[in-house]
Formats: C-alpha cells, structure tokens, sequence
C-alpha cells in the first residue's frame, strides 16, 4: 500500500494534483463528446431531410388542414442551412473551438 500524499502546513489528506486535474477535465470531455456527437447526428439527418424537402417535393404530403407558413421546397433549403450549421458547430465542440462552444451552449 502506498503512503497518503499529506499537506505539509497541516498534515491533512491531499488528492494528487495530477488526479484531481485529470478526473474533472475527463468527465466534461466526455459529456463535450457526446454533445458534439449528439449535434453530427442531428445535423445529419436534417441535410437528409432538407434534400429530400428539396429534390422530391411531393415526398411530404401537406394536407389541407395543417399549417404550413411557406413551400415545402423552401422549408428544405431551411432545414439544409440549420443541419449544415450544426454539423459544422459539433465538429467545432470536438475540435474544442470556443466559438463552437458558445454558440452550442446559447443553443441549448
């Protein structure tokens, strides 16, 4: 067993500084990659979705009681625009960029 690293002003138990240091900065890059992953996937599906909205309009049936704003085909291009932005802000939050970060976080 090896000896407890102690304070030398008051001999109470101290953690390692390389322990203490490590654990906190592991636990927030793992809930920062899962929140970059999160954001890829998301932004993923909705470039699928906003070419799909795009190239097949009649791909999305529209029916006469629903509330629609604009055309399908525009609101493609605007679910383009917002996956190409996410996509670009989660691989930012896994590059560690701060402009990522707090863009991510007024998203929230």
């Amino acid at each position: 067993m090896t000896s407890v690293p102690a304070d030398s002003s008051t001999g109470a138990y101290r953690e390692p500084a390389h322990r203490t240091a490590t654990a906190g900065a592991t636990a927030w890059r793992g809930v920062a990659v899962f929140a970059g992953l999160v954001m890829v996937l998301v932004g993923a599906f909705n470039i699928l979705q906003g070419l799909v909205a795009i190239f097949q309009d009649d791909f999305y049936v529209v029916a006469n009681n629903q509330l629609l704003l604009f055309d399908v085909t525009a609101w493609g291009w605007i679910t383009l625009l917002f996956g190409i932005l996410l996509v670009a802000v989660g691989v930012g939050v896994f590059r560690r960029q701060t402009w990522s970060q707090v863009t991510a976080i007024r998203w929230r």
